[in-house]
């Protein structure tokens, strides 16, 4: 009889140790599990962060694209002169420069160089134009153009009509409408002035020709 009293000191002693290592022990593992989690989760990383050595990291949006890439491939190249055109390509109905051919006719030797294989074209358009340069109105006693007035476009003004691509000429031309244009010019001289045409027409022909147009008006006329 006199043992039952220790026994039940020693079950008292022992179960407070034992609940408290339990706790520790529960304690312990919910750390562990905690920390672990931790380590794997994507949304506890910073979404700022940089790789290290401070690269950016790739978007997987491919290659960057080539400089140039939104260029417009159908422009024309570089030194490209758009009045200038291909009188074997042409065609009735073409544009030029804003220019529309209404005519054409090109004859000559298939065989020749591409320079002379035309020695004679008539190309008319028509579409009007406003143009500055220099005109000329040469005398009755003149060679070649007796009483015609003719017009010399400036650099930029000559850029706005059409060329034969091989036509290697300056790019001038004299007036259909004689009489009028004797009249809005006046005598027989030269000047500068501002014009506009019609029916601009090229001819290029083995002997002496020269390209021509209609005046519709004429401003800023200057002796």
């Amino acid at each position: 009889m006199s043992d039952m009293p220790l026994c039940g000191f020693h079950r008292a002693l022992v179960l407070p140790v034992i609940l408290v290592l339990t706790l520790a022990m529960a304690a312990c593992g919910g750390s562990g599990g905690d920390d672990g989690a931790a380590g794997t989760d994507p949304a506890a990383q910073s979404p700022a962060a940089s790789p290290p050595g401070g690269e950016t990291p790739d978007d997987g949006g491919g290659p960057e694209p080539d400089e140039g890439a939104g260029d417009d491939p159908a422009g024309p190249p570089a030194g490209a002169e758009p009045n200038r055109f291909d009188v074997e390509q042409a065609q009735v109905g073409d544009q030029v420069v804003g220019m529309r051919i209404e005519a054409l006719s090109a004859y000559g030797e298939p065989n020749q160089p591409p320079d002379a294989r035309f020695p004679s074209i008539t190309v008319r358009f028509s579409g009007q134009v406003t143009l500055t340069g220099r005109f000329e109105h040469f005398p009755p006693e003149d060679e070649f153009f007796p009483q015609v007035v003719c017009f010399f476009p400036d650099e930029d003004s000559a850029r706005r009509l059409p060329v034969v691509e091989t036509d290697q000429r300056t790019v001038w031309f004299c007036f259909d409408n004689v009489e009028e244009a004797r009249q809005v010019f006046g005598g027989p001289g030269t000047g500068t002035a501002t014009v506009t045409i019609d029916s601009y027409t090229i001819n290029s022909y083995p002997s002496e020709v020269v390209n021509t147009a209609i005046l519709l008006e004429a401003i800023d006329i200057r002796r």
